[in-house]
């Protein structure tokens, strides 16, 4: 099965969808390896882009973005690697014309499009010239002149189709990555290493340079997410069933994980997602 059929991660405010923040799935040919595009639809005052108080939570995924400032004529772009601490983002062009482009890659699929390894990006922030040369090149050439996320997505898949390296693909990794995701992360790691028939320490290695974290912190993450996903989406959460099905000692251990990963507590955090869908309606 392919490992997006199996597995979509999720913001701390999926439910979010408006000219200053919407999520487009890529076309078939990039989907196992690309969640989505993202940005604004539209260019739109800085104050109303939803994003002076964002909650960022780890979610399995690396992100190019690019901010383009009509105001002051500017264009930035950051590389974002992969978390595993949640953070707040804050505006950066208060009062101005902005709008923003982004491609938010799968972990373990991002070297592919990348001329480099993953092996420091966990946790940082990058100029995209260092990782992706020629994407960054062709999507700041492209970005002043279609401001639209249709426009934009059109170009940016056409190329992104042509620079998918295949043949970088670790099938021990992606081994590895569907027993974790098969799993929802409880898997142990000799288990993992066993159905990817690679000793432990070889697979650690092949994530650092892959993933950008050791295979224990991936698992952890699917977990985390897959627990988000459990509390957004079942009417009647139950913490003792989610205790118990996804391999936390007590209720304790499992508040602790997942307010490590989101900073709220799993009702707080849900609350919160409605919320930010409410204030859209």
């Amino acid at each position: 099965m392919k490992l997006y059929q199996m597995y979509r991660p999720l913001t701390a405010a999926p439910f979010q969808a408006d000219d200053t923040y919407i999520e487009v799935a890529p076309c078939e040919a990039l989907r196992p390896y690309i969640c989505c595009f993202w940005g604004t639809r539209r260019p739109v005052w800085a104050k109303q882009t939803g994003r002076e108080e964002g909650l960022v939570t780890p979610d399995t995924c690396m992100d190019i973005l690019f901010d383009l400032d009509y105001t002051q004529g500017t264009l930035s772009n950051v590389f974002c690697g992969i978390d595993d601490l949640p953070f707040v983002s804050r505006e950066n062009f208060p009062g101005h014309i902005v709008s923003t482009f982004a491609i938010r890659f799968y972990a373990w699929a991002t070297p592919l499009f990348a001329g480099e390894p993953m092996t420091q990006v966990q946790n940082g922030f990058f100029d995209a010239h260092c990782f992706f040369p020629k994407l960054t090149r062709q999507l700041e050439a492209m970005l002043p002149s279609v401001d639209t996320m249709e426009g934009r997505i059109l170009f940016a898949q056409d190329y992104l189709v042509q620079a998918l390296q295949t043949g970088k693909e670790k099938p021990a990794v992606m081994n590895a990555v569907y027993h974790m995701l098969q799993n929802e992360g409880r898997a142990a790691l000799s288990d993992a290493a066993g159905y990817a028939c690679v000793g432990l320490r070889q697979l650690e290695r092949l994530f650092r340079d892959t993933v950008g974290v050791s295979p224990k912190k991936l698992a952890q993450l699917v977990r985390y997410q897959q627990v988000w996903r459990t509390v957004l989406f079942e009417r009647e959460f139950d913490m003792q069933d989610a205790v118990y099905r996804f391999g936390f000692t007590d209720q304790s251990h499992l508040l602790r994980d997942f307010k490590r990963f989101h900073t709220l507590t799993p009702m707080q955090a849900r609350a919160l997602a409605l919320d930010r869908a409410g204030q859209r309606k």
